[in-house]
């Protein structure tokens, strides 16, 4: 896990995007002289688009350095996908002005490969109200100028899929098919959403975050500890990997094994456990829901029917 512990108000605000790409560099050969395969960047990594064809330079860099240091690199990244006349629109697309053209923003996660130059992508499907998605935006345009923050984030588009990335590590004798929950920040919160990650076969979590934007309050704790109920609920590891803090391995036990302390800039290197089949909360995640909702109905049921017995009674007085 890298936590490069950058400012983000700094990093949205524009800079020199080749020295943010030499930290992680950095940072990255640290965290592979430790032994790490699969190298974890945080939440929106770089704060542009980088698939949009305006950064194949930088694109270049990565799957150049990806392929020189042999190891798969997952990283938070803005992704925008132009859509095709061919394609199933979502009901949330947008248009370009002056334009017919189709495209959606997502708040992602991409998985670099090495020699393979096929980018796995993953768009966020819970996203926080107003701070990634302000309601009806599309409808009022207004609201994005009255309720923007300050860091270009408060128009994503809703993910289309959950996804379970596959990361192939190979040795000289032996090949192993990893397979990963990516949960980016807030997603962490929702247990369902994550069951249905183990559900595809996932064999740990990665929960790739920010939690700079909390200050030093007690938000990247809370949130953090998410992740530990989690772990326990799907019987899986959880990878922490935040640009401020708490980057952590969380076991499946739900003991955290290894962590970083909020707001520094490090790497942590880790042994994450590989667990596969499904606990009983996976296999029984909607019934439980469900069973709330029909004890809140036959509440509600009870209450009606009592009103109309008092009714029925003073009739009777």
């Amino acid at each position: 896990m890298i936590q490069p512990n950058l400012d983000p108000y700094q990093k949205w605000a524009g800079g020199n995007l080749d020295e943010i790409v030499d930290n992680y560099f950095a940072l990255t050969k640290r965290a592979v002289k430790d032994g790490a395969r699969i190298v974890m960047w945080p939440e929106t990594a770089l704060p542009v688009y980088l698939l949009n064809g305006q950064y194949d330079a930088q694109v270049l860099r990565i799957h150049n350095f990806v392929d020189s240091l042999n190891i798969h690199l997952m990283t938070g990244m803005p992704h925008m996908k132009i859509f095709q006349s061919s394609d199933r629109l979502p009901p949330d697309a947008k248009t370009f002005p002056d334009t017919k053209v189709k495209y959606g923003s997502y708040n992602s996660v991409l998985l670099f490969t090495p020699r393979d130059r096929v980018i796995q992508q993953y768009g966020k499907v819970k996203l926080v109200p107003f701070g990634e998605r302000t309601p009806y935006i599309d409808q009022i345009p207004i609201l994005g100028d009255l309720l923007k923050w300050g860091v270009g984030i408060s128009s994503w588009n809703v993910g289309q899929d959950t996804t379970v990335f596959t990361a192939v590590l190979k040795t000289s004798l032996t090949e192993r098919e990893v397979k990963i929950g990516a949960l980016v920040c807030f997603e962490s919160v929702f247990p369902y959403y994550a069951s249905e990650l183990t559900s595809r076969g996932a064999e740990f979590f990665t929960v790739i975050t920010n939690d700079s934007w909390y200050g030093n309050t007690s938000g990247p704790y809370q949130h953090k500890e998410f992740s530990v109920l989690r772990a326990i609920e799907n019987n899986r590891a959880v990878v922490r990997a935040a640009n401020g803090g708490i980057s952590c391995l969380i076991d499946s036990e739900g003991k955290t094994i290894s962590s970083t302390k909020m707001y520094e800039s490090t790497v942590l290197v880790v042994d994450v456990p590989l667990m596969k089949g499904e606990t009983v909360f996976v296999k029984t995640s909607s019934v439980f829901p469900y069973i709330c909702y029909g004890f809140s109905l036959f509440a509600v049921l009870l209450w009606i029917l009592g009103v109309i017995e008092k009714k029925r009674l003073k009739v009777k007085e």
